[in-house]
């Protein structure tokens, strides 16, 4: 099975030589893979490593729509049976793509295949597990137990489920996979496969109440109920936003403000729903 490595990528040229040095790593037979990366325009080296490194990816450099835009770009033009993706500041671990593409020969009827994987800081110092679960799509549409670069697809589920929703912003990943969920199989590879940076830089780090309200709305799409986890989630990151203003850090009054807060939802979520 060929597979086809999508690399969407904006500035992040202190990563992206380590994601290109992890596929790299796999040892791959030439031939059996492509690697499509879709820069954004970066201007900080990003086309010198693309132009000069030994994987020799095909690549393009200029401005776009947006991170699904160009994972949905890569996803018209990739020829592989599998689709690996994986934002330019991750990286594969040794052996990944091996166990990946074995698990699909021994699954035929796997659409999707995901695994474990290690979260890691901006300098690589591993910060634990990534919180990767069994699979289960009641548990999904509480809460996204997905870690991304550790999931591959067979390319032929766009042809029915489509490509990713280009108005989003933060769970574009979260809302494809519970798209995918409610027709699809999904198989839990219980390997180590990537290496999930977490970095201050990221949008998900820098606006961590609009990632939850965007996964909220998402979850309710897909199952026309309002997930108490989702709220809880967001209620807490609002409270935490609020108190921080203030330079307080206090637990309690970080944890009252989040039942307030959840409990105002919950009320505009019944008048909203009112006949």
């Amino acid at each position: 099975m060929k597979i086809s490595f999508i690399i969407p990528s904006f500035r992040q040229a202190a990563f992206l030589p380590a994601c290109l040095d992890s596929i790299a790593a796999q040892n791959l037979p030439p031939g059996s893979f492509e690697v499509r990366v879709y820069d954004g325009g970066s201007d900080d080296g990003t086309r010198e490593i693309l132009a000069t490194h030994p994987l020799r990816p095909w690549w393009i450099s200029e401005p776009d729509g947006g991170q699904a835009a160009a994972v949905n770009r890569g996803l018209r033009e990739a020829r592989g049976e599998i689709i690996a993706w994986i934002n330019s500041d991750d990286y594969y671990l040794p052996g990944a793509i091996s166990s990946v593409l074995e698990a699909f020969s021994n699954n035929p009827g796997a659409d999707v295949i995901y695994g474990q994987a290690r979260d890691i800081d901006e300098r690589g110092s591993d910060l634990g597990p990534h919180p990767v679960e069994s699979w289960s799509y009641p548990a999904l549409a509480d809460r996204c137990f997905l870690c991304q670069p550790a999931v591959f697809f067979r390319r032929g589920v766009v042809s029915t489920a489509g490509f990713l929703d280009e108005s989003l912003q933060m769970a574009l990943d979260y809302e494809f996979w519970l798209r995918l969920g409610r027709t699809r199989e999904f198989f839990y590879l219980p390997v180590a496969l990537a290496a999930n940076r977490v970095q201050r830089a990221s949008k998900t780090s820098r606006h961590p109440v609009a990632g939850r309200r965007e996964a909220l709305l998402v979850s309710h799409r897909h199952t026309g109920r309002w997930s108490s986890a989702w709220l809880g989630s967001l209620a807490a990151r609002e409270s935490e936003g609020f108190w921080r203003r203030f330079n307080i850090t206090s637990p309690t009054l970080v944890w009252l403000g989040k039942q307030a807060l959840l409990a105002n939802h919950r009320f505009q979520l019944r008048v909203q729903n009112r006949p």
